[in-house]
């Protein structure tokens, strides 16, 4: 995952957008399209055109009281003309998000954008659970979003991040028309730089790209996906678990999504994952990056638990894929192995390295001591033929960029997405 630059944000917090553009002029060129934070101030929308497909804006709630106004604002800034129904959970905010929340309701209301807004802590609410509920969790609460809403195409939003105004009207005609897409978007991290390597990863894949690095992370980030109705009820939702349980509901619903949809689309010649907007001069979101955010809760063990069952899931039971060799012999390929159930780990055939202080050893699982132990042996003695899962860091670099890894790699002469995986 992305690691924050060395400021200390988890100590002086992140600040909100209006408290920087002053010191950030192109930040603020940037922003020019926020005509104002404030509810009471926000323009009523033009005539809505209702031969456009209706979009429901999935806004799940939890003590997000500093940056509300931003998000929700952005909402009214959108360029889309047709109808747009704001969808609003709070799950069980301590801070004074729901205040906030009733008084855009009624903003919304005033310019022309439908709103349904409940919360579990709110006894008016038909979604009320009790006035002292849990936070439930963000798979949770973007199900009740979900549940609530109306609009043919959803779109998500997360509470502290700002839509670009073009955002809806680039991707609801992608996910209208290709309605077993996930469709994604480019964005930009705030703090500026704070993810910078990741972000650049993130954004400048070929459409290829988005499928081939799937076993790596979730190469549409959530916070910009646009998808038809049907795909969110195809999935069956978000997973629902508690915070600090390691949720990872968007890369369970991402891998989920590919399972199902992903070998009919090919069959059709339909795409499953897309993305609008244009790194880095036209992106679809704003990201802000927290501590307190979902994602950065989440570990990198739980990652990969769902990276691994997901692997084993869908490709290890092809009949090429009866024998296979791991690529690495160090921590990550390790761990990998770990992951995957006694079965899969006992049709490893070899590991590979390009250490020859790794290799001319065995392999012997710690958790599977009885298990027999799996040679390690140099890439350049690899057996030829078998297909190979690569469990080294491949480095973030621009599209088209490649290193001494893939290179090696290359030498075996295998298809990348058929008999060729990259999972780190």
């Amino acid at each position: 995952m992305a690691r924050v630059k060395q400021e200390s944000y988890e100590q002086v917090g992140i600040p909100i957008l209006k408290e920087v553009v002053s010191a950030k002029p192109k930040l603020k060129r940037v922003l020019d399209f926020l005509v104002s934070t404030s509810p009471k101030e926000q323009p009523v929308r033009p005539p809505v055109d209702t031969t456009l497909p209706s979009v429901s804006i999935i806004v799940p709630v939890y003590n997000a009281s500093r940056w509300l106004d931003e998000t929700l604002s952005s909402i009214c800034a959108q360029t889309y003309r047709g109808p747009i129904e704001v969808s609003i959970f709070d799950d069980s905010s301590t801070d004074g998000s729901p205040d906030i929340i009733k008084i855009w309701r009624e903003a919304f209301t005033r310019v022309g954008i439908a709103v349904v807004v409940n919360g579990s802590r709110w006894p008016e609410s038909s979604k009320f659970v009790a006035e002292d509920a849990p936070n439930f969790g963000i798979g949770f609460c973007r199900n009740r979003c979900i549940e609530q809403s109306h609009g043919d195409i959803l779109v998500f939003l997360d509470s502290d991040d700002v839509m670009m105004p073009q955002r809806l009207e680039l991707q609801v005609p992608l996910a209208a028309e290709n309605r077993t897409a996930i469709v994604g978007g480019c964005w930009k991290r705030y703090p500026s730089g704070s993810t910078e390597h990741y972000e650049a990863w993130a954004n400048m894949m070929t459409q290829n790209e988005l499928h081939l690095e799937q076993f790596r992370e979730c190469t549409v980030l959530l916070p910009t996906w646009c998808m038809a109705r049907t795909v969110a009820e195809t999935v069956g939702g978000f997973v629902e678990a508690p915070p600090g349980s390691g949720e990872a509901e968007d890369l369970i619903f991402f891998q989920r999504h590919l399972a199902l949809n992903y070998e009919q689309n090919l069959k059709k010649g339909l795409p499953s994952l897309l993305r609008a907007g244009d790194y880095p001069h036209n992106p679809v979101l704003l990201y802000r990056w927290s501590p307190q955010s979902a994602s950065a809760r989440c570990s990198r063990r739980r990652l990969l638990q769902v990276r691994a069952q997901a692997f084993e899931e869908r490709i290890l039971p092809m009949k090429s894929w009866e024998k296979f060799i791991v690529w690495g012999a160090g921590r990550d390929a390790k761990n990998f192995m770990n992951e995957i159930s006694p079965a899969a780990r006992a049709r490893v055939e070899a590991m590979i390295d390009i250490d020859p202080r790794k290799t001319g050893r065995q392999y012997t699982n710690s958790q599977a001591p009885d298990q027999a132990p799996v040679p390690i042996v140099h890439f350049s003695k690899a057996p030829r033929g078998l297909p190979v899962v690569v469990c080294v860091a491949k480095r973030r670099k621009g599209s088209g960029d490649s290193g001494d890894l893939e290179s090696n790699v290359d030498t075996l002469g295998l298809i990348e997405g058929t008999t060729l995986w990259y999972f780190n």
